[in-house]
């Protein structure tokens, strides 16, 4: 019967071909007891030669079963690094799908900055047009009042004009500059924001990237310590699978000389 040590127990099969857990000292108790019955064999074979065939056959069985649970345990082995490989594919998966909805959420986030950008601009372009059109208002009034010389009346109200003038000139300087100033400071404090929003985006993606990054770090290095227990394991099955083959040579090979003694005539 063979036997296979998992965690804290093993997967033993059974002489009908099923697989059944058992506590690890009882495997330990039965690949002994295994030991002890196949030199029994070998004296039993060497001291009855009637019994030969049957313990013969009975060995080769045993080898048969030993055999198959070899090939099961391989298959076990094969079964659980397939899924650790595919728990790997899904968290690479998750992890690449969480980064594209991040970037969306922040192409998002720079469009609608950017159309304020592009708003304030609007208005900036909306204040110089009417700031040009007052000037060219004035210009044409001025033009206006220069012709009108020929009269003392027509020169008082030519100075009282320009005085008015210059008064609404200055008072639409001052209001324009005043615009202009608000809508800079708003500007500047606009492109401050997005800077400041663009620096903790790049950070945040940054932090994230780096847990990632020692996650995936944690989870190799957990796999590659199971790994090799496994490799371990099976190359202690494999010493175990040569040695029960070298006792079952030499089995065999006592049986060949007990049956060519029993076949020699006397």
């Amino acid at each position: 019967m063979a036997s296979m040590e998992m965690s804290s127990t093993a997967l033993v099969l059974r002489e009908d071909g099923a697989l059944m857990s058992t506590p690890p000292a009882t495997t330990t108790t039965m690949a002994t007891t295994m030991t002890t019955m196949t030199t029994s064999t070998a004296l039993a074979l060497a001291a009855a030669p009637s019994q030969s065939l049957a313990l013969a056959r009975k060995a080769r069985k045993q080898a048969e079963v030993d055999q198959q649970a070899l090939q099961n345990r391989i298959l076990l082995l094969k079964k659980e690094e397939e899924r650790a490989r595919l728990r790997i594919a899904q968290a690479q998966d998750r992890a690449t799908d969480l980064a594209r909805r991040r970037t969306i959420n922040i192409r998002a986030k720079n469009e609608a900055l950017e159309d304020r950008r592009h708003e304030l601009e609007c208005k900036e372009r909306l204040l110089e047009k009417d700031l040009a059109r007052a000037a060219r208002r004035k210009q044409m009034r001025q033009a206006q009042e220069r012709k009108v010389h020929d009269a003392q009346v027509v020169r008082s109200l030519k100075q009282q004009a320009v005085q008015e003038a210059a008064d609404q000139r200055r008072q639409a300087q001052e209001n324009a500059l005043r615009k202009a100033e608000a809508v800079k400071r708003s500007r500047e404090e606009a492109q401050r924001k997005l800077h400041q929003r663009k620096e903790a985006v790049r950070e945040k993606a940054r932090k994230e990237y780096d847990r990632k990054v020692r996650a995936e770090e944690a989870a190799a290095r957990k796999i590659e310590k199971r790994v090799q227990a496994l490799e371990k394991k099976e190359a202690q099955l494999i010493a175990r699978l040569q040695r029960t083959q070298t006792i079952q040579e030499t089995v065999l090979g006592k049986l060949e000389q007990v049956a060519h003694g029993s076949a020699t005539p006397r």
